[in-house]
C-alpha cells in the first residue's frame, strides 16, 4: 500500500485506489506484526465513507487469501455499515468469525496497536475535533469529510 495514498488521503481522496493498494500490500506477504489491523481501521473508514462501492470491492478483492482476506473482512465489518454486513453474510461470514471491531477513536488504548490505529485515523481525527468556529480554522481549516472524496 502506497505510503503516500494512506497518508494524504485526507487531503487527495482518491478511493478507486483501494483494491490496487491492498493488492499490493498482499503480494508482500504476511506483516510480522499488528499491520492488518492498521490497514483494516484505514479501510474500514474508506468503506464507511463510500457504503455503495463495498460490494464491488468485496467481490474485486474476494480472491485475497490469509490475513490480507481476514483485513479485507475487518475492514468491512468495521465500516459498521448494512452493505458491509450484507457482503459478508452473503459471503457466509458472520459476526462470530470475527474478533469485535475495534473502535480506535472510542476504545480504552490498552495495547500498541490500538495507538498505531489511532495513527492511522489521525486525519480524520482532527476533522472531527477541529473547532471550526475559531479564527485559526476559518482562515484555512479543511471541513470535509476526511475519508470522502
Amino acid at each position: 500500500m502506497a505510503k503516500d495514498w494512506r497518508e494524504f488521503y485526507y487531503a487527495s481522496p482518491e478511493p478507486d485506489r483501494l483494491p490496487a493498494e491492498l493488492r499490493a500490500l498482499a503480494t508482500r506477504g504476511a506483516p510480522e506484526d499488528h499491520t492488518h489491523l492498521v490497514v483494516a481501521t484505514f479501510l474500514g473508514l474508506v468503506m464507511k465513507a463510500h457504503p455503495e462501492r463495498i460490494a464491488s470491492w468485496f467481490t474485486e478483492l474476494g480472491d485475497l487469501e490469509g490475513i490480507w482476506r481476514t483485513a479485507l473482512h475487518l475492514a468491512v465489518w468495521s465500516s459498521g455499515t448494512p452493505e458491509g454486513r450484507a457482503c459478508l453474510l452473503q459471503a457466509g461470514v458472520t459476526p462470530d468469525q470475527l474478533p469485535p471491531a475495534i473502535d480506535a477513536m472510542r476504545d480504552p488504548i490498552d495495547r500498541p496497536v490500538v495507538l498505531d490505529m489511532l495513527w492511522r485515523t489521525g486525519p480524520a481525527s482532527r476533522w472531527l475535533t477541529a473547532d471550526r468556529d475559531s479564527p485559526t480554522c476559518q482562515a484555512g481549516c479543511d471541513t470535509r469529510e476526511p475519508f470522502a472524496s
